[in-house]
């Protein structure tokens, strides 16, 4: 049985150096090297969308499994924003929010896909966005003036080191 793992936040990165379906290079010929990935088809820094930078950076940051790794890694990211106490902890439960429902999305989507019928990513896609356009609306009418400002621009700035595939400018 297939199983899909979605963490957008790590497939992205993976996907273009792992094609589907490719097998590790174990040939005599040690000079061999990988296809070069075709960089017309990924979209990078101010062309992404905000509301798929947002969903980038929900995905990195919403990840907490309770480990000690995991939570400080969240309030590392977290801290590099600067925000005040009240509008840090509107954040992080509006993260939670968003990993609770993100992960029923991408529950439900790997349960079709593993269905006789196909799934359409763009149908899935969608739902996350509208989930990133929820939660940002939460947090803009929760967090202070400041901090909304602060979180956008600290978004906007981690846009140039995203990555996200051409296929995405559509939805």
């Amino acid at each position: 049985m297939r199983k899909i793992i979605f963490l957008l936040s790590i497939t992205l990165h993976l996907s273009f150096a792992f094609a589907p379906g490719a097998k590790a290079q174990t040939s005599q010929n040690s000079h061999q090297h990988a296809p070069a990935v075709n960089t017309q088809s990924i979209l990078v820094g101010d062309s992404i969308q905000d509301n798929h930078a947002y969903l980038l950076w929900f995905n990195v940051v919403s990840y907490n499994d309770g480990t000690a790794t995991s939570i400080a890694t969240q309030d590392a990211l977290i801290n590099k924003i600067p925000l005040a106490s009240k509008d840090k902890l509107l954040l992080l439960t509006a993260l939670n929010e968003y990993r609770t429902k993100h992960d029923a999305l991408v529950s439900s989507y790997n349960e079709q896909a593993k269905s006789s019928a196909p799934v359409a990513f763009a149908s899935l896609l969608a739902d996350l966005v509208a989930l990133v356009n929820q939660t940002r609306t939460t947090i803009n009418q929760g967090m202070t003036a400041a901090g909304v400002a602060a979180l956008h621009q600290h978004v906007l700035d981690e846009k140039s080191t995203m990555r996200v595939p051409a296929s995405w400018s559509g939805q």
